[in-house]
């Protein structure tokens, strides 16, 4: 029995591709508006709704701290209602208070994780995430991290061969090597997003005339003890992939003999594999046996999909939104098993008026979502069990025991 009504999915999608949605206050209402509200509010001070359209109208007009003290009590007196963590997000954003928006985005509750709605609002929380790296790098250019012994930072690899086929081989085979590293639990390793937003910061800094390199290089900013790097050559003609790697330690300069893996292109992820515990084995780092496993699991045996997804990678690095999602959906169309590109697919969504479109939609179609909430209530009665298809129902086989003996379930009238 699907709980899942048209009249409700479609406003919500229709607001998602708009951008923006009737809201319950009649959209942005300008001084004037916020006067009379704040004079009903005055006169209903309980009043969440009015609250809530408050809140609404001081965020549209950039008065953070006035539409977070309104919001904040809408949510104190009606801590159901949904609309209120995506615009208390939207606050803390404006307020650039990055841990709170967070926090209120991990608040919103979906009644499917895998709908448009809620693949959203996890891409809004992953673009916070690029933010809080932004500022973290922006003052790391100003005063460089102390050293830490035993921090690595992945470096993209250096890749030999078409740049224009292959150039972002290198980032995406460093993507997956931090991701591998980071499954471990004692062995600290440098976000990308964070190197990434350093080296885009080194370059503002450049622009304007002040070079950071000078004084270090990205991987001591970032305090990392030990860097790794290295070349990656693909040879597609001969269907075979090399990868020479090397450790550097940032606090000595040493620097070790590289090392080479090579071997036939489907098994490119199998040597960054190979590179991940020889890295592990060298830190003297211990590996339980679920980590171990998890380390070893390889995304995907398709070269090109995996192309596609480094492409992906480098899209969204340099803001390009669309052309990330495009790209994403390219590797699912070349390796349909590849679930990491789809689950990277969630990041390029969630901007602030698709955020704000959500919200309005809550608004606007108040009484479509108490049905459906009703009708989850409801479900949550029912054992799974053939439902009768009109009518009454009075065989309570698979009603719940803590439901009364004399129910009746009207299956056409929920």
């Amino acid at each position: 029995m699907s709980l899942v009504r048209p009249f409700f999915v479609l406003p919500i999608l229709a607001a998602l591709l708009s951008g923006s949605a009737a809201g319950a206050s009649g959209g942005k209402g300008g001084e004037q508006e916020i006067a009379r509200l704040e004079e009903k509010s005055a006169r209903a001070p309980e009043n969440a709704e009015i609250l809530r359209d408050l809140g609404l109208l001081y965020l549209d007009a950039g008065r953070f701290d006035k539409a977070m003290a309104r919001l904040k009590k809408a949510a104190r007196l009606d801590p159901e209602e949904r609309t209120l963590p995506l615009l208390l997000g939207l606050c803390h954003e404006g307020r650039r208070e990055w841990a709170g928006a967070l926090d209120a985005y991990r608040l919103y509750r979906s009644d499917d994780r895998s709908s448009a709605v809620a693949r959203t609002v996890r891409g809004r929380m992953n673009r916070v995430v690029r933010m809080v790296y932004e500022e973290r790098a922006s003052a790391l250019a100003a005063e460089p991290a102390p050293l830490s012994p035993g921090l690595l930072a992945v470096r993209p690899f250096e890749v030999i061969g078409e740049t224009e086929t292959y150039g972002n081989l290198g980032k995406g085979i460093a993507e997956q090597l931090i991701n591998d590293l980071s499954l471990v639990k004692d062995f600290p390793v440098v976000p990308r997003l964070l190197f990434e937003a350093l080296r885009a910061e080194v370059e503002r800094s450049r622009a304007a005339g002040r070079d950071p390199l000078a004084v270090a290089s990205l991987d001591a900013m970032l305090g990392a003890g030990w860097s790794l790097g290295g070349t990656i050559a693909p040879r597609e003609e001969d269907d075979e992939i090399r990868i020479d790697y090397f450790l550097a330690n940032n606090e000595t300069g040493e620097v070790s003999p590289p090392s080479t893996l090579s071997g036939p292109l489907a098994d490119f992820l199998a040597l960054e594999k190979r590179l991940a515990f020889d890295v592990i084995q060298k830190f003297g780092v211990p590996l339980a046996e679920g980590e171990r496993r998890a380390v070893a699991a390889v995304p995907t045996r398709h070269f090109r999909a995996f192309l596609a997804y480094c492409d992906a990678l480098a899209a969204e690095d340099r803001g390009d939104s669309d052309a990330a999602r495009a790209l994403y959906a390219q590797a699912r169309r070349l390796d349909p098993s590849f679930a990491l590109a789809a689950e990277r697919a969630e990041r390029t969504a969630g901007s602030a008026e698709a955020i704000r479109a959500i919200a309005e939609a809550e608004i606007a179609y108040p009484t479509e979502i108490r049905t459906e909430r009703r009708l989850a209530r409801s479900a949550g009665l029912l054992l799974p069990a053939p439902f009768p298809e009109r009518g009454e129902a009075s065989d309570l086989s698979n009603v719940r025991a803590a439901a009364r003996a004399d129910l009746v379930i009207r299956v056409d009238r929920p």
